[in-house]
């Protein structure tokens, strides 16, 4: 399997399908709503740019090299990649999903965004967070599903 396919994997699985099933799973706890296709519809609408952004671009090898000039030479040691991991996790995972949860909220359902909307949306954004920014963007897990990748990667 190509690094390519691997990436539109992640896209598909990990960025639309988790990030409807968050929205969702935000909707549901969240809202008194019914789920039926219109929301869902709203939320497909919401979570696939967030996919894009989160999954392609923010992913993309070259990305943090290009916001933080000079983040190549600085990058060499283990350290500083778990901090970037973990600045991802934080800015990304966490900053991104709470947004994609209030807005998918709102924008499918009409929920006005209260203090009880943002404590059920940040409790349901971090552990999808960590999922996808520490767990899935580990630089080993996809060899570790699929062995093979060893020879390609």
């Amino acid at each position: 399997m190509t690094k390519r396919r691997l990436r539109i994997i992640e896209f598909l699985i990990i960025g639309i399908g988790l990030g409807v099933f968050e929205d969702l799973l935000a909707i549901v706890l969240a809202t008194d709503a019914t789920i039926n296709f219109q929301i869902l519809l709203g939320v497909v609408a919401v979570a696939v740019p967030f996919a894009f952004i989160s999954e392609v671009i923010v992913d993309h090898p070259k990305f943090w090299e290009k916001i933080i000039p000079g983040l190549a030479r600085r990058n060499e040691d283990a350290v500083s990649k778990k901090r970037l991991r973990i600045l991802e996790f934080l800015v990304v995972g966490i900053g991104m999903g709470i947004t994609e949860d209030l807005l998918a909220v709102h924008l499918a359902t009409g929920t006005s965004l209260s203090a009880d909307v943002l404590i059920i949306v940040v409790a349901v954004a971090i552990p999808f967070a960590f999922i996808s920014e520490m767990v899935v963007d580990h630089p080993r897990f996809w060899q570790n599903i699929f062995p093979k990748l060893k020879k390609i990667a």
